[in-house]
């Protein structure tokens, strides 16, 4: 696996990375980190203590065995000076998980939040390529890691003071003591940061399986699914599917992780051997009495302390690199430019309710499709028109409302409200005036009255609102008669909640477009789950809703289109025909050959004999 050129820094890019996430901290939490800094330099000077305390117990239990020692007292101080150091450092440790864990969850909330704020202020395009979805799925996770990034650099430094303070001793010993200890730092540092850009690079490439990974388990696991997973006898092909892509993942993981095991061994064994040899000298030294047992213990102590300081310090560097790697797909997540901001003034109401809609030469292209979702798509909509979007599956409806809305202005040609082009409205000023419903709406696990309300939060305490927003849609009717009425949690997420059928929850929807008092609206296939009663009853109260409004529906069920002024027949990303219902049936074109197929459908049930078996 070679290094993605978008994920490889060089030591600028490193260093500039590793500062924003030291600043983010930093922003987050001053004091914590500050409490956390001033812990650790006490915490590397307490090993030194250790050390001194070390030699003098020692040399006074000697002197107390060999009789030297007439008294006890000097051996109890030194073991009360013994157990406040043990408390002390017990204290700190206890002291430093506590930091830890209050700064990583200030951390998580506001990585979290980071990441929740850049995915709503992106532009909907870029959810049309997996890129965006597996830098979402590289950057979660990530508070903890800024956290441990700076725990491990305090820790380095902690590590650091105190290994200089050991191999300083061992050095005013014998100079070859001092050297030993030093030949094992470089090795342990270079393997451990070769190993963790491999581990970097190991789930960038999984990143994708990963998702499937998720994908797949929530299919064997979500109430969506079940049905069809039941009916299609789909669980053992789908295990199968998920078992093999785990397996294989954990077999690349695992092969690194062998590899892991073999270095460290290496790694471990080189360890030793200098150490073994290190204290064959010490040894020696006090075999030409230069050394108390005091000082021998102590200095033994201090050789397998700093073997073990090294080991951490190379290990907590590989393990900085390879979260400042890892935090530098959040950083470049966070990077992705926002939705195009530029606009000029702001655009008075009366441009939306009384100005005219003009497209123009309209082409959009979706980054991962060669062929064009729009092509060269040009027409008008006058004040308080109303317009029916129709054509097969495909054909680019929704590509084209969602242009309207302003949600795609990566498009090429021109849309203008009022002779100006949207791409110049600022977009908090456009979307108080258009609102839209779409086909796969959003079912929210908040109650019925939030779930309506949605549609115009500042509306949520305004209940008089939100009951004729679902009086209109006819929702009103299904929410009176839930356990705790438009209180009632609805979905069977959560404990309490209700459940309701799709054709319900769309009812629910549609209010959401009553509730806003928008000059523009746009119903994507507002009515495809109601029985033809509740159909034509919504598109009634759309009509009086929209009574003075420009109101765009799109609608596979051609009977609708009576209602529309005009109908706009979309054909393979083209516009093909438009005019009114009338017109476009004298026309004997796509609509026309659409609405028989149609009503041919019809007409053969009616004329179906009664006693026919019928499915």
């Amino acid at each position: 696996m070679k290094p993605t050129p978008e994920h490889t820094l060089d030591v600028k890019a490193f260093t500039r990375c590793l500062l924003r996430i030291l600043q983010y901290l930093w922003t987050w939490s001053k004091p914590d980190l500050v409490g956390m800094l001033l812990l650790r330099a006490v915490q590397s000077l307490l090993p030194v203590l250790q050390l001194y305390l070390t030699t003098r117990l020692v040399n006074q239990a000697a002197s107390l065995f060999a009789g030297e020692l007439q008294q006890a007292s000097p051996l109890v101080h030194t073991l009360l000076l013994q157990l406040l150091l043990f408390l002390l450092q017990a204290g700190a440790h206890a002291a430093h998980s506590y930091q830890f864990s209050r700064i990583s969850q200030l951390a998580k909330l506001h990585v979290d939040r980071l990441m929740m704020e850049k995915s709503s202020n992106l532009s909907l395009m870029k959810y049309e390529s997996s890129r965006v979805y597996d830098d979402l799925q590289r950057s979660q996770g990530h508070g903890e890691r800024a956290v441990r990034l700076a725990d491990s650099l305090f820790d380095i430094g902690k590590n650091t003071i105190t290994l200089i303070s050991f191999v300083a001793i061992l050095f005013a010993v014998h100079w070859g003591l001092g050297l030993g200890m030093l030949l094992i730092l470089y090795p342990f540092t270079k393997i451990n940061a070769a190993l963790s850009r491999m581990r970097f690079q190991l789930m960038l490439h999984q990143t994708p399986d990963a998702r499937k990974l998720d994908h797949l388990l929530n299919l064997l696991i979500s109430r969506q699914a079940a049905k069809e997973i039941r009916v299609f006898q789909l669980q053992a092909y789908l295990l199968d599917k998920w078992s093999k892509l785990f397996e294989d993942n954990a077999r690349e993981r695992l092969r690194l992780e062998k590899k892991n095991a073999s270095w460290l061994f290496l790694l471990e064994g080189f360890g030793s051997v200098i150490v073994l040899g290190i204290s064959a000298l010490l040894i020696w030294i006090g075999y030409l009495g230069r050394l108390s047992i005091g000082q021998y213990v102590a200095l033994t102590q201090s050789v397998l302390q700093t073997q073990k300081m090294i080991e951490d310090i190379s290990f907590r560097l590989a393990n900085a690199h390879e979260d400042v790697l890892f935090a530098s797909t959040l950083l470049s997540f966070l990077d992705e430019p926002d939705e195009r901001k530029e606009h000029s003034a702001a655009m008075p109401p009366s441009a939306f309710r009384h100005g005219k809609i003009t497209v123009a030469g309209l082409t959009l292209h979706y980054p991962t499709k060669q062929a064009p979702a729009l092509q060269q798509v040009s027409f008008h909509i006058q004040p308080g028109e109303k317009i029916a979007i129709v054509g097969a599956n495909g054909s680019g409806k929704t590509s084209l409302v969602k242009c309207l809305l302003g949600l795609y202005s990566e498009y090429e040609g021109d849309i203008a409200y009022d002779g100006i082009d949207i791409r110049q409205i600022s977009r908090t000023d456009l979307r108080k005036h258009v609102t839209a419903v779409f086909q796969d709406f959003v079912q929210y696990p908040f109650t019925a009255k939030e779930n309506i309300a949605i549609g115009q939060i500042d509306k949520l305490s305004d209940m008089n609102a939100i009951r004729a927003a679902a009086a209109k849609s006819g929702a009103d009717e299904i929410i009176r008669s839930l356990r705790n009425g438009y209180d009632t949690e609805i979905g069977p997420f959560y404990l309490g909640g209700q459940d309701l059928s799709y054709g319900q929850w769309q009812k629910i929807a549609i209010s959401r477009a009553f509730i806003r008092d928008a000059d523009v609206i746009v119903l994507d296939e507002p009515t495809a789950s109601l029985d033809p009663l509740a159909e034509v009853a919504v598109y009634e109260r759309f009509l009086e809703l929209a009574e003075g409004k420009t109101a765009i529906f799109i609608s596979h069920r051609l009977g609708s289109c009576r209602y529309a002024d005009r109908i706009l027949v979309m054909k393979e990303g083209r516009l093909v025909e438009c005019g009114t219902h009338e017109e476009l049936l004298s026309v004997n074109g796509e609509y026309a050959h659409m609405f028989r197929m149609q009503a041919k459908w019809y007409a053969s049930i009616e004329h179906t004999p009664a006693n026919a078996v019928s499915i």
